[in-house]
């Protein structure tokens, strides 16, 4: 004779909650790789910008040489 087992009713909240907590650390996750995704993007700008006033600063001071 089988005997299947017998699941409390709390299985299903059980369930529920860890599915929950895994939604909530996921969404913390993704927020701290954009967060970091952001920042870089700025950091490249930033430097982006400071290269292209010395490449012109350059320039100007080799505009006579030739």
């Amino acid at each position: 004779m089988y005997r299947g087992t017998t699941y409390t009713g709390t299985l299903i909240d059980e369930l529920i909650a860890t599915v929950e907590r895994t939604e909530a650390r996921t969404e913390v996750r993704s927020d701290r790789l954009l967060q970091d995704t952001r920042s870089q993007e700025e950091k490249l700008a930033y430097w982006y910008a400071v290269a292209q006033q010395e490449v012109a600063q350059f320039e100007s001071s080799l505009a006579g040489v030739a």
